[in-house]
């Protein structure tokens, strides 16, 4: 029934076409033919008689136009009233003249004989037919002497009034004879469709019933009758191999009920397998990395201290030994990961060439002892600020740089990055890992990315590593995007390379760069001349000196020298920056003293070993700037500032922790920290790194010791361990957010101290930095989602907590620091100036005082700032007030941000700081009257705007 349904048509349908359509070709092709016979038979009977009339009418005009009798002819003519068919006629005498005409009308006669009598058609054959017309020509003889010629002009509308006649009887026979032909078609068919519906009916019901038992009922021995008896065997056949398959099927269902039992069982134990797998990495990281914390922690604290050379090469073995090992763990732990298919991309801001010369200075203070020069390029047209997965990135980056200098005995490695593409606000970077090692076979090539396979099994031994590198590297890139290639040749080295699609961070990119303007003010003044055995630190420099300006002249060695500074002696100064290893095979710090290179302005050396950089550095006498490779842009162009204008600036990298933690917190408020740690190494990392600067630390061992704490006195921030005995860090977290709440937790922790706790924190939000070993992002997302604020994972290091340290403490009260008479620096890097009452009102003076002062701008400039900074405050209020009555917590934080920022420049500290309460309250989901302190802001505000809408120049 579906095919008769939704099919072409059923057989009935299809006969029923084939008999109409047949017939209608047949009865068409005769009734045409008919019509048409019948219309040339009508046509030539018409002529025959108007041939008879026109020849009757020529010979009764014989007289009347021999005898020149105009009158007769015309009575003549007047007998054409009696056929209706005449429309005009016309006798010509034999000059062609018109004689008589019917009816009497000069215009229709002139007309007829214009426009027939030319016609060669009528002259010929005596008549012509036209589309409504039939006109006849009719000579008048007379003993075959020619008198004239009459011009007779018919209608056709009787013969087109006769063929519609028959037009009408055709069709209406056609029409009667297909109705007649469906009629019988209709009748004889049941003879054929009613047994083939039959046995339809009979396959229908045996679908929907599943009954085989059922038969068709025939009684003809025609193909109908054959089809029904075969039909019949089929049901037979089907019933008996039905009933053979549901013994079958019985039997194979119970043997498949016991294999979906062993299945969910074997399912089951690889479950709990998966998840012992998970358990077991989770614990084994964590128990793992607690020692390493405080192997590594207690190094830096230990570098960090006074120690002679011996004992700071034994620990600094120890601190790169124990980076080795977290480094190995972290490779199984992504290799893991990515195996699980939990590796996620972190996709957020950062500097491109940052992390490109980080990641080339770590690698290349892991190898001090190689003879090789290890490069970091990026190509002066790579965008500083891109939006990414810088860590993952960082992580390939090291894994194929780490590899290029483990297979590389002498020569270069050289990590370099350039623009392959770029659109709109979106660029493609190639990474390359260049270098001269040992290189790979072809056959090699096909499996070093698999893991635990090395381009050859004695490499293991000889080279070190588990295999994974490589693998975890292509894999991280194709989570990113890209995919790894390589081309080697053995001897000769390898390249290692793959792209990147990144989105450009256009806001951080637009940040001015200082020490190259500064350089750039100087920089015609100056020749650099680069002398590098090898061909990239050449490159390298001078891609860093071009978009400043800076001359420059690339050496291969010092055979040329004489020669360049010859040439610029008396055009410019000149420096030289000179590779240390062509300082020595030249003659060492005597060349240096000698000529050519004593006519230079200054001397820059460059060298790989940080002792010989030590060395190098006290000889002041012949260097003027000692730089470690690889080259970065900060450390050149400080050592080049210091050259060319005199200034004092810091040109080595290498910044110690106990620097980076002063530097970091040195805008901070004295703060009280807990730590809630159970390790007694950590706390003692910790408890090391706290005491170089100005805050107290409390320690705690468990959760419910913490909470304790924090019922008794006020901390600032608190570092939160997870993995504790008894209450732990996510339980304790949870705790503390529901007592700044104002609820009332349901924890075994004594009432009192709950009630005193609560009282203590409601309305407050302590940040809560979460401290871990475990590795995996679950575990991150369940600190986020236990209300922590940030998360650092075990072993941590100084960088790390002077980074939360700073972004959570709070800053030293503004107003002693400006009552000081001197200059406040906050986080975000505005300048307070002397004077500043940052509780008084708006004045527009001390607007412009401050950009002329901080900026050296001139009147007109300083005018537009402003005016650009009130459109810009005005925009970002609207957009903030939009915001809070939509609940937009995100956008908020966007509008409070800018608006930050702005009132930074304009040095309005007290309208900034209240903008980043907002900010930080709308980042922090508080719950405070945004509107009210928003109408605080605009109050404070109104002056600035007001003299905008009266265009008053302020």
């Amino acid at each position: 029934m579906k095919i008769l349904k939704n099919g072409i048509g059923s057989i009935r349908a299809k006969m029923n076409l084939i008999v109409i359509t047949v017939n209608f070709i047949t009865l068409f092709t005769l009734a045409i033919t008919t019509w048409l016979v019948v219309g040339k038979m009508v046509k030539a009977q018409m002529l025959h008689d108007a041939k008879a009339m026109s020849a009757m009418l020529a010979y009764n005009c014989r007289a009347a136009l021999l005898f020149k009798d105009k009158t007769g002819a015309e009575k003549v003519l007047q007998s054409l009233k009696s056929n209706p068919d005449v429309i005009s006629a016309v006798i010509l005498d034999k000059s062609g003249k018109t004689f008589a005409t019917f009816p009497n009308d000069s215009n229709r006669e002139l007309d007829l004989a214009k426009n027939f009598l030319p016609s060669e058609s009528l002259q010929n054959q005596g008549h012509l037919f036209t589309d409504n017309k039939l006109l006849i020509l009719e000579p008048i003889l007379m003993k075959d002497k020619k008198l004239g010629t009459i011009l007779i002009e018919l209608s056709l509308n009787t013969f087109y009034n006769s063929q519609q006649r028959v037009l009408g009887v055709v069709g209406f026979l056609v029409v009667f004879a297909l109705v007649l032909a469906l009629a019988l078609s209709e009748f004889m068919q049941k003879f054929i469709t009613d047994p083939i519906k039959e046995m339809a009916r009979v396959m229908r019901k045996i679908s929907e019933d599943q009954d085989y038992s059922r038969r068709i009922r025939y009684s003809s021995s025609d193909e109908t009758g054959y089809l029904a008896s075969s039909f019949n065997d089929m049901l037979q056949k089907i019933e008996a191999r039905d009933s053979q398959l549901e013994r079958i099927v019985d039997e194979r269902t119970r043997e498949l009920q016991q294999a979906l039992k062993q299945a969910y069982h074997l399912a089951k134990e690889a479950e709990q397998a998966s998840q012992a797998k998970s358990r077991f990495l989770a614990n084994m990281s964590h128990e793992l990395r607690t020692p390493l914390n405080a192997v590594i922690g207690m190094a830096e604290l230990a570098l960090a201290s006074p120690l002679t050379k011996e004992q700071a090469r034994y620990i600094k073995a120890v601190h790169e030994a124990g980076n080795t090992l977290l480094a190995l763990i972290n490779d199984i732990l992504d290799f893991s990961k990515i195996e699980a298919g939990e590796l996620k991309l972190d996709v957020h801001s950062f500097n491109i060439r940052d992390l490109c010369e980080e990641v080339a200075k770590v690698v290349a203070r892991s190898a001090p002892d190689k003879d090789i020069d290890i490069y970091c390029h990026v190509a002066s047209d790579v965008p500083e600020y891109l939006i990414g997965d810088s860590h993952k990135l960082r992580h390939v980056l090291l894994n194929l740089l780490g590899n290029g200098v483990k297979f590389t005995e002498d020569g270069y490695v050289v990590l370099d990055c350039s623009l392959q593409h770029r659109q709109d606000n979106k660029a493609t970077l190639e990474f390359k890992v260049i270098d001269t090692g040992i290189g790979i076979t072809e056959e090699k090539m096909a499996t070093i990315f698999d893991a635990f396979s090395q381009a050859d099994t004695s490499m293991t031994r000889k080279f070190g590593g588990t295999g994974l590198g490589l693998s975890i590297s292509s894999k991280i890139v194709e989570i990113m995007g890209g995919k790894i290639k390589v081309e080697s040749e053995p001897g000769k080295g390898s390249i290692f390379y793959f792209a990147i699609d990144f989105q450009i961070d256009e806001e951080r990119s637009s940040i001015k760069d200082e020490l190259g303007d500064k350089l750039r003010d100087v920089a015609q003044e100056f020749v650099v001349i680069i002398a590098d055995k090898n061909r990239w630190g050449r490159i390298i420099v001078q891609d860093l000196l071009k978009p400043l300006d800076i001359e420059t002249v690339a050496l291969e060695d010092l055979s040329r020298l004489s020669d360049v500074v010859k040439k610029f002696s008396n055009q410019k100064k000149m420096v030289l920056l000179v590779h240390k290893e062509l300082v020595d095979k030249a003659g060492g710090l005597q060349l240096l003293k000698s000529s050519p290179v004593n006519e230079v302005t200054a001397i820059v050396v460059a060298t790989r070993s940080p002792s010989t950089l030590a060395t190098c550095q006290g000889a002041r006498e012949a260097i003027n700037c000692c730089i470690p490779i690889p080259y970065t842009k900060r450390t050149l162009m400080r050592c080049l500032l210091a050259i060319m204008t005199g200034e004092d600036a810091e040109v080595t990298d290498q910044t110690s922790g106990t620097k980076i933690i002063e530097q970091s917190l040195a805008n901070k408020a004295p703060s009280k920290i807990l730590l809630v740690e159970d390790t007694l190494l950590n706390q003692e990392v910790i408890k090391g790194i706290i005491h170089k600067t100005k805050h107290e630390l409390a320690i705690a061992t468990e959760g419910e010791e913490a909470l304790r704490l924090l019922a008794n006195d006020d901390f600032d921030l608190i570092l939160m361990d997870i993995q504790m005995p008894g209450m732990d860090g996510i339980t304790t977290s949870k705790v503390i957010r529901a007592l700044e709440k104002g609820l009332d937790p349901e924890v075994p922790v004594d009432r009192d101290i709950l009630a005193r706790l609560k009282q203590r924190l409601k309305g407050r939000h302590i940040p809560i930095i979460a401290m871990t070993a475990h590795a995996f992002s679950e575990d991150r997302q369940k600190c986020m989602k236990a209300g922590m604020d940030d998360y650092i994972s075990k072993p941590f290091n100084m960088e790390e907590i002077a980074r939360v340290l700073a972004q959570y403490l709070p800053d030293a009260p503004t107003d002693t620091d400006a009552s000081s008479g001197g200059a406040m620096e906050d986080k975000d890097g505005y300048t307070a100036f002397e004077g500043f009452d940052l509780a008084a009102p708006i004045e527009t003076r001390h607007i412009k005082s401050h950009l002329t002062r901080a900026f050296g701008l001139d009147r007109r400039t300083v005018q537009g700032i402003i005016d650009a900074a009130i459109v810009s405050i005005r925009e970002n209020l609207e957009k903030a007030e939009d915001h809070i009555d939509a609940r937009d917590f995100n956008g908020m934080v966007n509008s409070f941000h800018t608006l930050k920022g702005v009132l930074a420049t304009l040095a309005l500290e007290a309208e900034r700081k209240l903008a980043l309460e907002l900010e930080m309250a709308a980042r922090n989901r508080e719950v405070i009257n945004f509107k009210t302190k928003l109408e605080q802001l605009k109050e404070r505000l109104q002056p600035l705007l007001a003299l905008a809408e009266e265009n008053v120049n302020v």
